[in-house]
């Protein structure tokens, strides 16, 4: 039996404010959810008890362990044999331990800020994807982790796994715009090159 898939109603809402107009998925718990089906499939595949490659022998309809011989399956159709063969052990390992990178490469974090600097957050979101200038944005889940969780069988999204957001966007401050001309000429770190246009600015406004 499959484990059960994260429930929508444990979500925590954040407060009902107007909050630009994007969809935030909010559904709880999908790293730890997609690790489960990554380590229940490595499982599997790790005990089947033959050779980790297998081959389609077509005047047989028999799938053999490639290195013994030794009948694995036994397929009605050539298309089934075939696809028995493409997901052996080895294959499955393989997809696991790149799903796993993938895991790896987009972890999320609630140590986040309201995106765009409004009143609203999800609550958590993805430190590669989300990030603002070193800092993550509450978004929710990324759509990477949402196609990886697609592949291992997640249902699509109910109502109450999704925030429809309507935020005004806020225009960046007169600091902000000249850090940002600072970082594109000198390429240091945004946070030094904010101090560097907030003393500038500072300056001029002492001349005046």
């Amino acid at each position: 039996m499959s484990p059960k898939k994260p429930a929508p109603a444990s979500i925590r809402r954040g407060p009902k404010v107007p909050v630009t107009v994007a969809e935030w998925d909010v559904t709880p718990g999908l790293h730890e959810w997609i690790e489960g089906e990554i380590e229940r499939r490595e499982k599997a595949a790790r005990s089947h008890g033959v050779g980790p490659v297998w081959e389609y022998d077509e005047e047989l309809r028999a799938v053999r362990d490639a290195i013994s011989g030794e009948a694995v399956a036994h397929a009605l159709h050539h298309g089934a044999g075939d696809h028995i063969m493409l997901n052996d052990p080895d294959a499955v390992l393989r997809h696991c331990a790149a799903d796993r990178k993938i895991l790896a490469a987009h972890p999320y974090t609630t140590v986040v800020v309201n995106p765009q600097y409004g009143q609203h957050t999800a609550g958590f979101g993805c430190e590669t994807c989300h990030d603002w200038d070193g800092v993550p944005e509450g978004r929710g889940n990324c759509a990477t982790i949402l196609a990886l969780a697609e592949a291992y069988g997640l249902d699509e999204a109910e109502e109450t796994d999704v925030e429809v957001i309507d935020m005004p966007k806020k225009k960046r401050t007169p600091a902000q715009k000249l850090a940002r001309e600072i970082q594109a000429a000198t390429g240091k770190p945004y946070t030094e090159c904010l101090a560097e246009a907030q003393r500038q600015l500072a300056g001029q406004q002492v001349d005046q």
